[in-house]
């Protein structure tokens, strides 16, 4: 009769530490899988910070490139009646639009100015001769 009863208890007892490491194992691997996926989001966050520093930092040395360009073109070219287009603003022709800047084509949306050969460009200065214009 105890024996019986001692066999039932053993039996239970080897089938609950079964149980539990089953279930222990589980919640291990659930923890360790959400670690896994907490070390990728803060990776994630990381990737993020920097990429929202380098975006300041290229929107910034873009204003600096911008305003260089329009020291640049502003202070040369407006005194200079050569380089200021004829007209009212459609172009006629010219190499040069609108308060004597070269055209903007092309380029990192639409911000760089085409080369344009003359004294702020890389060769002689175009010559207006001969065209058809106004």
């Amino acid at each position: 009769m105890y024996g019986q009863r001692w066999k039932e208890l053993y039996k239970l007892e080897v089938k609950r530490r079964a149980e539990l490491e089953a279930e222990l194992r589980d919640a291990r691997a659930r923890l360790e899988a959400d670690m896994e996926i907490a070390y990728e989001d803060y990776k994630t966050q990381l990737m993020r910070e920097d990429l929202q520093r380098r975006q300041k930092e290229l929107e910034r040395l873009e204003d600096q490139r911008r305003e260089r360009l329009s020291r640049a073109m502003g202070g040369g070219i407006i005194g200079n009646p050569m380089m200021q287009q004829s007209g009212g603003g459609g172009g006629g022709g010219q190499p040069f639009g609108t308060y004597g800047a070269p055209p903007m084509h092309g380029g990192h949306m639409g911000l760089e100015p085409s080369i344009v050969d003359g004294p702020l460009g890389r060769g002689a200065p175009p010559t207006f001769g001969s065209g058809g214009g106004e």
